[in-house]
């Protein structure tokens, strides 16, 4: 949590109303649209978002409003967004479950592929020292059970209005049961970029 790293001034936005309502948190919050905000121009020192980019209808337009109310010299950051397109899935039971958490997202909307657009979209928006990369990973044989079982709530959500019941839950027993052995490997990229926001010139 930013409030836990020393950030005093925090202010939020999520289109969904109810979301907001569910929030446990000190800091201000205005249900708007990321398209459209509702602030001045240069109201924020630093505007970030998080898992956000891959749903909005035009990513572009979403970086220019965090720039447009980012004060000149303020930093803009996408703190996470996954390229499902870049997934790697083994042994073939989880490729197979892969695909249908991608084809799931896909349908409902998401860019199972912004992770590789970040860089571009960061340098479209006029940004000053843009950098991109992809969070690092690491698979320890101990810890295989655990990640799996924290993975099957996000996969029981992306799917559970498109693959029929009998077939996900038949899928996901034989998952685990490679996950137990310790050979399995879900990964998805995940991407993070950040630019800083041009100082206004000297008149």
């Amino acid at each position: 949590m930013l409030e836990d790293d020393g950030y005093k001034y925090l202010t939020g936005i999520d289109l969904d109303f109810n979301t907001l309502l569910s929030l446990n948190t000190s800091y201000p919050f205005a249900c708007a649209d990321g398209l459209q905000l509702p602030f001045h121009d240069a109201s924020f020192d630093n505007s970030l978002c998080h898992f956000y980019l891959m749903w909005v209808s035009d990513p572009l337009i979403a970086l220019r409003e965090m720039v447009r109310v980012t004060a000149p010299g303020g930093y803009i950051l996408a703190l996470a967004e996954p390229d499902y397109g870049g997934r790697i899935d083994h042994p073939h039971i989880l490729e197979r479950l892969g695909k249908m958490q991608t084809q799931a997202l896909s349908t409902q909307g998401a860019d199972v592929h912004i992770g590789r657009r970040l860089l571009a979209l960061f340098r479209g928006c006029g940004l000053d020292e843009v950098n991109a990369g992809i969070i690092s990973a690491q698979w320890k044989p101990d810890a295989k059970i655990d990640s799996f079982m924290n993975d099957w709530e996000v996969l029981t959500h992306d799917l559970s209005d498109t693959a029929p019941a009998d077939e996900f839950e038949s899928l996901m027993a034989r998952a685990e049961v490679s996950a137990s052995k310790g050979d399995a490997i879900w990964f998805v990229p995940i991407f993070y970029a950040y630019g800083r926001v041009p100082a206004q010139d000297a008149d």
